[in-house]
């Protein structure tokens, strides 16, 4: 599976922010690492996954 997380900073809504590519074997693996990639302070805007 792999899933793409995007986020920016909370206090500055104009930052494209910054995409995520992770490549794990389940949902919850990839959920974890997005947890220990994202910066505190930063919001995640979008996550997409790809099952393939």
């Amino acid at each position: 599976m792999i899933m793409r997380a995007t986020a920016r900073p909370i206090d500055d809504p104009n930052e494209p922010g910054t995409v995520y590519d992770i490549e794990r074997p389940d949902y919850d693996a990839c959920m974890a690492v997005v947890r220990t990639e994202v910066p505190t302070g930063h919001r995640l805007l979008s996550i997409q996954v790809d099952r393939d």
